[in-house]
């Protein structure tokens, strides 16, 4: 005679062992009710009443599944794993990481491993699967169901305790558990752990058993008593300690009723044995009366099975200081204030800005948690961009859409001032009297005009559709390192692919193409050679894409008319460098993007991106 303590259902029962039974599963002094169960016999004890074969034995979620069909507990155990792994955890962790190759995720004393192996075997992710549990008989069959359904390389069992776990942190997109906690002697260092071990923006999703949010203290100790439960919580009780542990955006969802029909489910089971069965009649009987107290407590409040589900916050860092104070609404961004705070996590996104260069050895000197860097720049060429792809992290640039609509309008304004030759007339004296109208500039309207672009970025798309406004006849010439054909089509552009050749056809060359080792000195004499005489230079693009010493020896032979610089290199130009004192060269003080409105909208930016790139708007799950 076997005695089962099955405190996961809250229920004790006994039940003889067949002769057909193997020794391990079989024993012929009765256990005490503390002692664990030899979990094969359980199984087998669920699979005879139940008549159910499977080995997920969790409560279950009966929406869609018939009470009638032979396996309808298994089916509804298995619609429960489903709910909370695809409707709830995989909802709740980044787009990104879903199909990331080194997605990993952790299931908290997963008995034996029916949760990972319906996951494992119903749903296509890449990477791996953790099964973390105490009991070592659990495990021994979870190894073999694993090896049987041939997923070794897809999920591992380990023997361990969920309240003090052998992983790093910061290891796994989502903590999952199916009805485990109620055994937890310390229920908020388990919270504490799961929150150690799972990723910035990952999920802790798990269902257990409460006492009702009405139970008095007195039932509450009667019921962890009766059950050998030695941390029995509310289920408000249980949100406060998942946000002590330091989770956000937590959330509780009922699903009492869905365990009651898993108990009614039993109920009938038993009373069909007890028509059928001449032995054990007192024996099912017994369990009779205990899964008819739990559905009596479910009735009466007095206890509860809930989901919960909730958020680890990603940290952000400043390297540099805002032009604007970030003001961040959400509770899922953790701003850290200090690089020397103890208490703080290491930060999952840094903010640079155009000053505040990223080389090689400062992206390897992240600490391992960053995933996004976030610059307030229109440009990259401070960062080192292969060291961040080699450290997987993405990098996105603040304020884009302001920085877009200014640089674009900035350029429009300085492409009509030149074409009009305006800029050269600042230093003409006005007369105080005798002034006519006989007094005149060659200048060029924009629509009669062909202007040539370097680049057919975004920027460069938004100047295009800004001149197309005031000038649909004028001729718009670029030059890229490939065509462009969509944009083209739009807005009547004529691709170049020999920049010389281009630049022999314009009335005015503005470079927009970002600084990188093929663009830097692009704009060298034998391009400006090129260039009719009757034409102008607008560099918005970085100083380094124009050779600043072919530039002044070509402005100083005057072969083209003028050049307007945004920016220089080096920037700034030293005070006796000759381009200053030329009079067919004006310098502006890289002044595209600097407006009140832009650097607003640097920062105001920031808090979008990382929500757009964790997932990170308020869940509704």
């Amino acid at each position: 005679m076997v005695v089962v303590s099955d405190h996961f259902h809250f229920s004790h029962f006994t039940w003889k062992a067949s002769p057909q039974d193997s020794e391990e599963e079989t024993t012929s002094t009765p256990l005490k009710l503390s002692s664990p169960p030899p979990q094969d016999i359980k199984l087998k004890l669920y699979s005879r009443i139940l008549h159910d074969d499977e080995n997920n034995i969790h409560f279950g979620k009966w929406d869609r599944v018939s009470l009638e069909e032979k396996d309808a507990y298994s089916q509804a155990a298995h619609r429960m794993t489903d709910y909370m792994y695809n409707d709830l955890a995989i909802q709740l962790i980044p787009e990104h990481r879903r199909n990331a190759s080194d997605f990993q995720y952790i299931d908290l004393g997963s008995g034996t491993g029916a949760s990972a192996l319906r996951i494992a075997s119903q749903c296509t992710f890449p990477g791996k699967v953790v099964c973390l549990n105490v009991c070592p008989q659990q495990n021994r069959i979870a190894q073999r169901a694993v090896a049987q359904a041939n997923l070794q390389q897809t999920i591992q069992i380990m023997e361990g305790d969920f309240e003090q776990m052998p992983f790093a942190e910061n290891a796994f997109d989502v903590a999952f558990s199916q009805d485990a906690f109620i055994h937890a002697r310390r229920k908020l260092q388990a919270f504490r752990e799961a929150f150690r071990v799972v990723r910035p923006a990952g999920a802790f999703v798990f269902c257990d058993v409460m006492a009702g949010p009405m139970t008095t203290d007195e039932q509450v100790e009667q019921l962890s008593r009766d059950n050998a439960i030695s941390n029995l919580m509310r289920p408000h009780e249980t949100v406060q300690a998942m946000q002590e542990a330091g989770w956000k955006d937590v959330h509780s969802i009922n699903v009492t009723n869905d365990m009651r029909i898993s108990f009614q489910l039993m109920l009938q089971k038993v009373h069909a044995s007890l028509e059928t069965h001449q032995q054990d009649r007192d024996l099912l009987e017994l369990y009779r009366q205990q899964i008819q107290t739990r559905i009596d407590q479910i009735d009466r409040g007095i206890i509860q099975w809930c989901v919960f589900h909730g958020r680890k916050p990603v940290v952000l860092q400043m390297l540099c200081r805002p032009p604007f104070p970030l003001v961040n609404t959400s509770e899922l961004i953790v701003v850290k204030e200090q690089d020397n705070d103890p208490t703080s996590q290491d930060p999952s996104i840094v903010v640079v800005d155009i000053l505040t260069p990223m080389p090689r050895a400062k992206v390897e000197a992240l600490p391992s948690s960053v995933s996004l860097l976030i610059t307030m720049s229109a440009g990259l060429d401070h960062i080192d961009m292969a060291a961040c792809h080699e450290r997987n992290i993405t990098v996105q640039q603040a304020g884009r859409r302001a920085i877009t609509s200014h640089v674009a309008q900035y350029g429009l304004a300085l492409i009509v001032l030149g074409l009009r030759d305006a800029l050269s007339q600042q230093q003409v004296p006005f007369p105080s009297q005798g002034w006519n109208l006989t007094w005149n500039i060659p200048g060029k309207p924009l629509e009669e005009s062909k202007i040539a672009l370097i680049g057919m970025g975004t920027i460069a798309k938004e100047l295009v559709r800004q001149i197309r406004c005031l000038a649909p006849t004028a001729e718009i010439l670029y030059h890229a390192r490939s065509r462009h054909e969509t944009a083209e089509a739009e807005y009547h552009l004529q691709y170049y692919d020999d920049l010389k050749e281009m630049a022999s056809h314009c009335d005015i060359l503005v470079p927009l193409c970002p600084l990188t080792d093929q663009t830097r000195n692009l704009i060298n004499a034998d391009v400006l050679y090129h260039l009719p005489t009757h034409a102008g230079l607008l560099n918005l693009s970085r100083g380094a894409v124009v050779d600043t010493e072919a530039l002044t020896h070509a402005l100083e032979a005057k072969q083209f008319r003028y050049a307007i610089l945004d920016t220089t290199a080096p920037e700034p130009l030293p005070k006796d460098h000759p381009l200053w004192s030329l009079p067919n060269c004006f310098i502006f003080p890289h002044f595209a993007t600097n407006t009140m409105a832009v650097r607003r909208a640097l920062v105001d930016d920031i808090q979008p991106l990382v929500e757009e790139y964790f997932g990170l708007t308020c869940s509704d799950v």
